[in-house]
């Protein structure tokens, strides 16, 4: 197995994934769907859901105001946002993940770069966390990751309360 493999993760989530769906949950998780995947402005969105330009995002000055905007939005987010070139990177963050992870008290985004830009990369991690049920809620806080499954490397780690979550996107809206 590879250094940068998943499958540590699976292991640290395991007792812990099975979700409870109250009324109050499945709501939340439907507004989350509908914000991050059916409305997912990034470039691998779909194609009817409205695009950065459509925001007001012409140059990267726009997106360093809303990443600026996203990091304010989310109580003490500053000390935990790390926007990484590599898995490997993401990999070396295992025992900050780990403890994290066992505290679920601070907000959390750890993203690994895509194809495309860091906000859009955000964004699309979000949408395919969603979309591949890669999340849970544990307590007040969504425990959210890319990597499918024990043989791809971990592309991104997030623990955010649902607000946090409603907060990211609504940025999105100051701009219209």
């Amino acid at each position: 197995m590879k250094d940068n493999d998943i499958k540590w993760f699976l292991d640290l989530i395991k007792s812990d994934r099975n979700n409870r769906k109250s009324k109050k949950r499945l709501s939340e998780i439907s507004d989350l769907n509908l914000k991050f995947i059916t409305n997912c402005p990034s470039a691998k969105g779909p194609v009817t859901s409205a695009k950065f330009i459509d925001y007001g995002f012409k140059t990267g000055r726009s997106f360093s105001s809303l990443k600026k905007r996203i990091i304010d939005s989310v109580p003490h987010l500053s000390d935990n946002y790390r926007f990484l070139d590599s898995s490997k990177k993401l990999y070396e963050l295992k025992n900050t993940i780990v403890s994290l992870y066992e505290t679920r008290k601070t907000p959390t985004i750890f993203l690994v770069h895509g194809e495309f830009g860091e906000i859009d990369t955000l964004f699309i991690r979000l949408r395919n966390a969603f979309a591949h049920g890669n999340f849970f809620k544990k307590n007040d806080y969504y425990i959210i990751w890319n990597g499918i499954d024990d043989k791809e490397p971990l592309k991104c780690f997030m623990i955010l309360k649902y607000c946090h979550l409603v907060s990211i996107y609504n940025c999105l809206e100051t701009l219209k």
